[in-house]
């Protein structure tokens, strides 16, 4: 699953283990290095959410039985 179009960030969902990659282009990597954060007016941020949740959908139905039960409420989140 890819979102995000040419000249856009863009996530690629691996559909066969749930995993995904985030990649941006070079003017946005230039604005992180800038900024240090990403800032989302109202739409885009609405048109995030909906592809995360997508993703979080996603993820869920490629999960085996036993990685399905297991609890990460306060799991930092580590990008590889």
């Amino acid at each position: 699953m890819k979102i995000g179009g040419k000249n856009k960030m863009k996530i690629i969902q691996d559909n066969r283990d749930g995993s995904a990659e985030i990649s941006f282009n070079e003017n946005e990597v230039k604005i992180i290095q800038k900024n240090k954060k990403l800032i989302f007016e109202p739409s885009a941020m609405k048109a995030l959410c909906n592809h995360l949740v997508n993703i979080a959908a996603q993820f869920n139905l490629n999960l085996k039985k036993h990685e399905n039960q297991l609890s990460f409420d306060n799991e930092e989140i580590r990008p590889k």
